[in-house]
């Protein structure tokens, strides 16, 4: 019986080494590397070598994988232009990414777009800000909001900040951060599609973003300026914000010397709170609705049990820096690998914050110790982890280039297990991303570009093994809108054979935290001879509105998905627009105000046809009458506070002739 087997070959001499074992070239093998070299891989070939084959040479290591239905397969390597550090699935299915600029000199990025379908990467825009380091979320309405970035690099701020600058060993000395926010709507034309909001109240570089169940975003954490952090009496140095109404304010409850590692693991809890699981030590609970009070949670397994000088809450150190976090099922989180005073670990914890008393337990370990490392929850519910390095040398050679994939037990609760996966074809540390793409595959990108460590502008993509164990089921058609605990129907043309539904919120990733990504399963209740009826999930608080993959699964092996958004029933939203005339001796000053109910702030301004970015994100604006150009037609589009289609209102109005004394004024 012949197998399809994975290889991994680095060096050269591919065709006499398969001639030495006696095998002609076949289809549908795929070589593939053990462990990471400087030399490229050469190339992919079709080869047939029985089971137990290795061979080890200078610069030259090769073994047999396993097969693809059993280690899955990887795809690439694709050369891109830019270091993928920051990664998001768009509801369109195409994949927004961009790297950014790790220095003072540059003040703006490069935004790409790339499609799972063609490989084609295209630049689309240039942001004008560098929103490199920055936090991101999908919104609701399917925007992508993206909050801070990198402003400088302080190379010389004393005294040192009390406390003390945060151990991030990628600073210089200190990094400030942008306020900036702004949102990307890939539903409108790139000229447009960036949209700059209001600035947050706060700096922030590495901050996490999180979308609540009412569709607002949380803010917390990111450095800042040295001036704020160097100010023990400033009340809002370490203090979370909120985005809601197109404005951002302070949750003035918080406590304002809670300070959080850069880029915490944070996620909507079941109750509603939002749940800092790591990778500090002692984890906690961020009230937003009784103005962001904190309750301490329960405290990690891993790490040391004296708390470090200068942190004796432990509400910053802990064990798994660098590594990550997913929550698997509504309120079930994996913190998995990073690194701490002990070294670069392979332990896992979970926590289940849906009991009475949630505890953090260790699961079962990993193969390889990993930091930097990529999480990515699979259609069948499975955790796929990938890229990472098991020490502090950041040497590609040292790079994990094997895939691991977390099966959770069967009975639901207890620890999972582990499976190793077929390796990568580069390596992916710091600064590497990884996304579940709508037809079931992931995509791997980038690594490097700061840090100390190599530059990898590539990108390669995996297909799990469940894409080799037999025909894939068809949605062929689903709705596009959804709303809680509503049932809703999907066409397949073997509705019959679908045994499973699963739903799963797009990605949006940066430095080895997706702060957008949930899985849950949809209940089966109904089926015709064409269509498969699931319930909806019923919490915002399990699942935040906004745009997620449906699949369909059959043995475990899932459909490609059908992007669906769920809210509650859309708000009434109104809007008018009401217009007053100031004349003076030669002209007149026109005014045009919004008024209506349950606008957000988005407000977008057009005159007489052409796109005002001056009066953007405010409720008016105003126009200059003369006898040249005596009529304004004023046009304002706004997206309602609680999603959805924009808004649109329109006014004309015209004044004049002017004149003095009975002799028209001249035309200016």
């Amino acid at each position: 019986m012949r197998h399809h087997y994975c290889l991994l070959f680095i060096g050269f001499g591919l065709s006499s080494l398969a001639q030495a074992q006696g095998n002609n070239p076949l289809t549908g093998n795929v070589l593939v590397r053990n462990a990471y070299q400087n030399n490229s891989l050469l190339a992919e070939t079709s080869i047939e070598l029985q089971p137990g084959f290795s061979v080890d040479a200078p610069g030259f290591s090769a073994a047999i994988g396993r097969p693809y239905a059993q280690g899955g397969q990887w795809r690439g390597v694709y050369n891109w232009p830019i270091v993928g550090i920051h990664t998001h699935v768009l509801p369109s299915g195409k994949v927004l990414t961009w790297q950014g600029h790790n220095d003072n000199s540059h003040g703006h990025t490069g935004v790409y777009d790339w499609d799972p379908a063609t490989n084609a990467l295209n630049l689309l825009q240039t942001v004008h800000d560098n929103i490199f380091c920055s936090g991101h979320t999908l919104l609701p309405d399917g925007r992508l909001f993206v909050a801070g970035g990198h402003d400088r690099y302080y190379e010389s701020v004393t005294p040192q900040p009390n406390p003390p600058d945060p151990d991030n060993p990628f600073n210089v000395t200190y990094i400030g951060g942008l306020k900036l926010t702004y949102t990307y709507d890939y539903s409108r034309p790139v000229a447009t599609a960036w949209q700059q909001q209001t600035d947050m109240k706060r700096n922030r570089w590495y901050p996490t973003t999180t979308v609540l169940g009412n569709g607002s975003v949380l803010s917390v954490s990111g450095e800042t300026e040295p001036i704020i952090v160097m100010n023990a009496q400033d009340q809002n140095r370490y203090r979370p914000e909120l985005w809601q109404n197109g404005g951002w304010s302070w949750l003035m409850n918080a406590d304002r010397e809670r300070r959080l590692p850069l880029y915490p693991m944070m996620f909507l809890a079941p109750d509603g709170r939002v749940f800092n699981a790591g990778p500090n030590k002692l984890t906690g609970y961020i009230d937003v609705v009784n103005g962001g009070t904190w309750t301490d949670g329960p405290e990690h397994q891993l790490g040391a049990a004296v708390p470090p000088v200068g942190d004796a809450n432990r509400y910053f150190h802990g064990a798994h820096h660098e590594g990550t976090a997913v929550m698997y099922e509504p309120g079930k989180i994996l913190v998995i690998g990073g690194s701490g005073a002990g070294g670069v670990t392979n332990t896992v914890e979970r926590i289940n914050l849906n009991d009475a008393t949630p505890q953090f337990q260790y699961d079962a370990s990993m193969a390889y110790p990993r930091a930097h490392v990529n999480s990515t929850v699979l259609p069948d519910g499975s955790v796929l982890v990938t890229g990472g390095i098991p020490n502090g040398d950041k040497r590609d050679i040292d790079a994990i280039l094997p895939a691991e994939m977390w099966t959770p037990p069967a009975s639901g609760s207890g620890p999972g297990s582990w499976t190793t996966l077929n390796p990568m074809g580069e390596p992916r540390l710091y600064h590497s991303t990884a996304v579940l793409l709508p037809d079931g595959r992931v995509l791997s990108a980038g690594g490097g570009h700061g840090g100390g460590y190599t530059d990898h502008p590539t990108a390669e993509v995996f297909s799990p093994p469940y894409l080799f164990k037999g025909p894939r089921p068809e949605i062929s058609y689903a709705p596009a809108t959804t709303s809680y605990g509503q049932p809703f129907a999907f066409n397949s043309p073997t509705p019959g054979q679908i045994d499973a539904v699963t739903w799963i919120r797009l990605s949006s990733v940066t430095h080895s935290f997706n702060m957008n990504q949930r899985f849950l399963r949809l209940p089966i209740t109904a089926r015709t001879g064409t269509s498969v009826t699931v319930t909806a999930p019923a919490s915002p608080n399990d699942c935040p509105p906004g745009h997620y993959m449906v699949f369909a699964l059959r043995n475990g092996v899932p459909s490609e998905a059908r992007i669906v958004s769920i809210s509650n029933n859309p708000c009434a939203a109104s809007i008018s627009l009401t217009t007053s005339i100031s004349q003076y001796s030669c002209g007149a000053t026109a005014t045009a105000d919004v008024s209506g109910s349950n606008l957000g702030g988005s407000y977008r301004w057009y005159l007489n046809g052409v796109h005002q970015p001056a009066f953007d994100g405010q409720p008016s604006a105003v126009a200059q009458l003369t006898n040249c150009a005596s009529q304004a037609a004023f046009a304002v589009e706004v997206i309602p506070a609680c999603g959805g289609a924009p808004l649109t209102a329109s006014q004309t109005v015209s004044a004049g002739p002017f004149g003095q004394g009975g002799t028209l004024c001249a035309c200016e």
